[in-house]
C-alpha cells in the first residue's frame, strides 16, 4: 500500500553484503493512514535493526596445544625470539 523494502544478504570470502531497497510509492500519506503508514516505517525498522551474529570457520586450537605454545614462549628467552641480521 505505501511502498516495500527488500534485503537481499550474500556471503562473500571474507565478507557479508547487505542490500537493501525502501521505495515509498506515495508523496503524500493522508492524515486518516498515518497509523498505518507508521506500522509500516516500523516493520522495515524492525528488519534492519536484527541482530548479526558472525561465527568464524577457523579450526579452533586444543587447549593442550595453546597451552604447550605458551609454555615454549614463556621458557624461549625474547632474545631468541628476534630475528637479527647482519649486513656487510
Amino acid at each position: 500500500m505505501f511502498g516495500s523494502y527488500s534485503h537481499q544478504e550474500e556471503k562473500r570470502p571474507g565478507a557479508i553484503a547487505l542490500k537493501e531497497r525502501v521505495a515509498v510509492a506515495m508523496a503524500r500519506v493522508s492524515p486518516d493512514a498515518y497509523a498505518a503508514f507508521g506500522e509500516f516505517l516500523t516493520a522495515v525498522d524492525r528488519s534492519q535493526a536484527r541482530e548479526w551474529i558472525l561465527e568464524t570457520t577457523a579450526p579452533a586450537v586444543p587447549p593442550a596445544q595453546t597451552a604447550r605454545l605458551l609454555e615454549t614462549q614463556a621458557r624461549t628467552p625474547r632474545a631468541a625470539m628476534r630475528t637479527s641480521r647482519r649486513c656487510s
